[in-house]
């Protein structure tokens, strides 16, 4: 029933007579949302998103509806349609995506500098789940990396290295995937391959404004002992820091002045 209404109102909005636009239509659907009709909603959201597939409104609309009502299912599917149609999906998108295709408090080995020990975080459902963001983020580089970033930071190694597997890296992004790698690669306890790359990356270090990552970055070749990458690591990252970041400037400052210290203190959680 809702195929045939949906065929319907797509033939009355496309037709010569009665020329419907991507605005109209979505504006009818949050009117219609707003007034707790969600079926004419959605129906309107769909009309909208066979108008333009390209603008990724109609996809995170649908996808919200969707999980509001429980259906997380559909919203991950949305999601999943709007990042292979829609080129200006906003970074709150691979956050619900994550959520939608993971799930939380699972317990994964890790083994810094060959200690073995438990994290908690968050990894795949499942197979499918898996095999479908694969899927939808293949033609996204930048989308695909910083969404197995988030795995890394949540010690979540096995799921790191399943994408990182067959992913071919364009060279604007060399920076941010080495810097995953290198810290996928010390919570792995893999230490040849931490130091292979850290040595791909120190002909980046002069270049890079990326804080964040350079400090990440020399923070673990710090506790891995590779005190001069992370001497070069950390001083940039000190070097960039915006003024503002004081949180962050402290962090830096505390590992250049007292290693031994920070080794004590950050050394005790991977």
């Amino acid at each position: 029933m809702r195929a045939a209404l949906l065929a319907f109102l797509l033939l009355g909005c496309l037709s010569p007579a009665k020329k419907v636009t991507f605005e109209q239509a979505f504006a009818r659907a949050g009117s219609r949302e707003s007034a707790g009709k969600m079926d004419e909603a959605i129906l309107n959201l769909e009309i909208a998103r066979s108008l333009d597939p390209a603008k990724p409104d109609s996809y995170l609309s649908l996808s919200r509806i969707y999980r509001k009502q429980g259906f997380n299912e559909r919203a991950f599917e949305f999601l999943c349609l709007g990042f292979e149609n829609s080129s200006s999906m906003p970074p709150s998108a691979l956050d619900d995506l994550r959520e939608l295709s993971t799930n939380g408090a699972m317990l994964i080995a890790v083994s810094p500098k060959g200690k073995k020990s438990l994290a908690a975080g968050r990894g795949f459902a499942d197979g499918p789940k898996q095999a479908r963001v694969l899927a939808a983020l293949k033609d996204r580089p930048l989308e695909f990396l910083l969404f197995t970033e988030k795995f890394v930071e949540e010690s979540n190694i096995k799921d790191t290295f399943i994408l990182l597997k067959d992913f071919r890296c364009p060279p604007h992004l060399k920076w941010l995937h080495l810097s995953i790698r290198a810290r996928g690669f010390y919570l792995f306890g893999r230490e040849d391959d931490m130091e292979k790359t850290v040595d791909e990356i120190l002909p980046l270090i002069p270049q890079s404004t990326d804080t964040r990552r350079l400090y990440e970055v020399g923070r673990v070749c710090l506790l891995q002992g590779l005190d001069e990458a992370a001497l070069a690591l950390l001083q940039r990252a000190y070097d960039t820091v915006p003024k503002e970041d004081r949180a962050l400037r402290a962090k830096i400052e505390k590992a250049l002045k007292y290693p031994e210290i920070f080794l004590e203190e950050d050394g005790r959680d991977p």
